[in-house]
């Protein structure tokens, strides 16, 4: 209270920061939630914004475990919005972190990806050393899940181009070897992935690491038994066994023993001891988030061990597994799509994700027609054992269930056919409604250029970013809303209009008056439109308020009984419409070609400051 008392918010806020953290390691996720939100006002109240954007992330954290994913992420994509103006805060890094992070753990890599990379620019420019090493670590973790192993290794090779104190630090050089082994074996290099393991285990073997150790010796099991080492890859997990109680964490173990069942099958299976080998495996079926691979090794062992109808069962569960993990692929892809589409560079990455996404399909539908193969393959063989032992009778009654399946897949190839369209559709609307936004940055740019020889290349550029903004203001509010066909101006204006004021040093001497009445206009319409009230705006505050403390800046837009649309804005300054030579500003110009796009009449209206009459209609696209 001490603290409070004389204005010492910030450290009375660590204080609370710290206490919550503690609550956490306790697992009292409630309690530390509290305690983090009070030390969130403290540091606003210190207007202390990297305390808060820190604080923030702590507090996505405790949401995170009380189970509330949805709240933390919308919390952090909130915050985001309202302080990535401060592009020189670590925190805002950190906030990118978190947003990556749940959208890993949503499946939704795409997402995860760009979001670590935008922490990664900025940590870079602040020379955050910590943070790169964070943001480099999960961009690795990432492109190992997307199975750009490559990409993966190089990335976290990427930490020993940092300084000595964090290269070294053991979390950091832990995790370093960790990777390099797990990445090394999936892309099939095994004898480097031992390398790595043995490093770690002589490093830190009188270190209480606990897991990591266990999780390095299950790398060298696994590299051993792919060369073909089975002996010495059995011993080192009959010494995992005993010790991975004691080692691991209860989440930990799950993941753990499912591991040495898949290693221990594998050695078996290459000893032909099938039984064993089909024992080992099929244990991992008595675990939470089952692999689907193991129905597809358990197959193949079944297979071995001629129990035909067992094996083309679970091949035939494998098939369906994937089947379903493709289509909650599709609709993961597709919210990814959507989410992306706000982003600044949308057009690049929309690009971007077609192509990879084509190739996984064509990846999918290839495996998928093997899956087929091999399913008739199976079938026919047990076809042919049951008319031996069972005659007539059997064979009816397969040919059955040969047209049952068969009219179930086919249903499932139109159930897919009919998204791939959807989706083409999808994408051809996106893709024509950048295009079109391209062409009409490119005309603006073409007009200001030409128009305007004397102009300054910063005056150009703030011009053409303030027009670019008001284009890219359309699309957020339309990503922020459930109608992508409509955008609702009241809060377009809003924001457009104080995002331009805040841009101008006159912000604190200029007022708005918006009232649009609940209108909702199409894309098409909204871009001109925002266009034209830009031009406008900027046209006031540059020029009406030299003299004037108070200014007002008025915008009305109301539907007229014609189908017809008004749109009156002004200001109450001085009137600025004509330079000295009596040309028209570029400004007004262009308002002049958007009215005329919008089919549309600009009127000056006869009132004290400089007020315009805007008379309009929707247009299609």
């Amino acid at each position: 209270m001490v603290a409070h008392k004389h204005g010492l918010n910030t450290p009375m806020g660590e204080y609370l920061q710290n206490c919550s953290f503690l609550s956490y390691l306790d697992s009292d996720y409630a309690k530390a939630l509290r305690l983090c939100k009070k030390a969130n006002q403290l540091f606003l109240k210190d207007e202390n914004y990297n305390s808060y954007l820190f604080s923030i992330t702590r507090e996505c954290m405790y949401l995170d475990g009380l189970s509330k994913y949805d709240e933390s992420l919308n919390l952090a994509l909130n915050t985001i919005k309202k302080y990535n103006k401060y592009t020189n805060l670590e925190g805002l890094g950190s906030l990118y972190i978190t947003i990556s992070e749940q959208y890993y753990y949503g499946h939704k890599l795409k997402n995860a990806l760009i979001n670590a990379k935008i922490a990664l620019t900025i940590f870079q420019k602040r020379k955050y050393y910590h943070g790169i090493a964070e943001c480099d670590t999960l961009i690795a973790v990432i492109l190992a899940d997307l199975e750009n192993y490559t990409e993966a290794i190089a990335r976290i090779k990427r930490l020993n181009d940092l300084p000595e104190e964090i290269r070294l630090n053991e979390t950091y050089y832990l995790r370093y070897l960790l990777y390099m082994a797990e990445f090394h074996i999936k892309s099939d290099k095994y004898k480097e992935a031992i390398h790595y393991a043995n490093t770690a285990i002589n490093k830190f073997k009188n270190l209480k690491l606990d897991y990591y150790i266990i999780e390095m010796q299950l790398c060298k099991a696994d590299a051993y038994q792919k060369l073909g080492r089975n002996s010495e890859a059995l011993k080192i997990i009959k010494f995992i066994e005993k010790n991975i109680y004691d080692f691991a964490s209860s989440e930990d173990i799950d993941p753990g023993l499912k591991y040495i069942n898949k290693i221990k099958s594998n050695i078996f299976y290459a000893q032909k001891k099938y039984e064993l080998a089909l024992e080992t495996i099929k244990k991992n079926l008595l675990f939470e988030n089952i692999n689907v691979e193991t129905y597809k090794e358990i197959s193949k062992i079944e297979f071995k061990l001629a129990k035909y109808k067992e094996a083309f069962e679970s091949l035939e569960m494998y098939n369906i597994k994937k089947i379903e993990q493709f289509k909650e692929n599709q609709k993961n892809n597709i919210d990814e799509l959507q989410e992306l589409y706000n982003n600044k560079d949308n057009e690049f990455q929309i690009q971007e994700l077609k192509l990879k996404k084509a190739k996984n399909e064509l990846l999918l539908i290839k495996e998928k027609n093997f899956s087929n193969k091999v399913i008739i393959i199976l079938t026919i063989s047990f076809i042919g054992i049951i008319l031996l032992i069972y005659g007539y009778r059997v064979k009816k009654k397969v040919g059955q269930i040969l047209k049952y399946k068969n009219g179930k897949l086919e249903d499932i190839n139109n159930l897919l056919s009919k998204s791939n369209k959807e989706k083409e559709v999808l994408l051809k609307e996106i893709h024509h409604r950048v295009k079109n936004n391209l062409q009409l940055v490119s005309s603006i740019l073409y007009i200001q250029a030409n128009d305007t020889p004397d102009i300054s290349v910063a005056e150009f550029l703030d011009e053409c970013q303030s027009r670019i903004s008001s284009i890219a203001l359309i699309h957020q509010n339309l990503y922020l809303s459930d109608d992508l066909d409509k955008v609702g101006f009241q809060k377009y204006l809003e924001v457009l209009a104080d995002s331009i004021i805040n841009t101008f040093s006159e912000k604190n001497r200029v007022s708005l008056k918006i009232n649009a009445n609940k209108t909702r206009l199409n894309i098409e319409t909204s871009i001109s439109l925002g266009l034209i009230i830009s031009e406008l705006i900027c046209n006031s505050i540059k020029h009406a308020f030299k003299n004037i403390d108070n200014g007002e800046i008025t915008i009305e837009l109301t539907k007229m009984s014609n189908d017809k649309y008004s749109l009156v804005i002004g200001d109450n300054g001085s009137n600025c419409e004509v330079k000295e030579n009596g040309s028209m500003s570029i400004g007004l110009e262009l308002v002049n070609l958007l009215v005329m796009q919008l089919k549309g009449t600009l009127l000056k209206m006869d009132k004290e400051g400089t007020y315009y009459e805007i008379v309009f209609e929707e247009v299609d696209a």
